[in-house]
């Protein structure tokens, strides 16, 4: 007979489980925690077609903006100069490519020919 109340305790046992398991598993799951409030957010990626330093914003955190809307400005102070350069590069070469073209001013002609017959004189001494 030991062995009929062992099986019987082993069946009991694993309905009280099975019992304890079910009622665990069938609880609904708690609500979800909900809380209210702001987030502080104050990265934003713009778009600028070139790299710079930002001048100006036109929004402020929180504004509303629309498609299309500018948001802000770079600084130009380092373009302009480039540009400037560039304009300055482009005269010069505009300068020397006349040069080449309409030759020397008579002057430097005849300077440089009184330097070649004076050096043509030593070389004759």
């Amino acid at each position: 007979m030991p062995n009929r109340k062992l099986i019987i305790g082993i069946v009991a046992a694993g309905l009280l489980a099975g019992g304890f398991t079910w009622l665990w598993t069938s609880r609904e799951a708690p609500a979800p925690t909900v809380a209210w409030g702001s987030v502080d957010a104050r990265r934003v990626s713009m778009a600028f077609e070139t790299s710079g330093r930002i001048a100006s914003l036109a929004f402020e955190e929180g504004d509303r903006v629309h498609p299309g809307d500018l948001m802000g400005t770079l600084d130009v102070t380092a373009l302009t100069l480039q540009r400037d350069e560039a304009r300055a590069a482009a005269d010069a070469a505009a300068a020397q490519w006349r040069l080449a073209k309409d030759g020397y001013r008579a002057e430097e002609i005849q300077k440089q020919e009184a330097s070649v017959k004076a050096l043509l004189a030593q070389l004759a001494s």
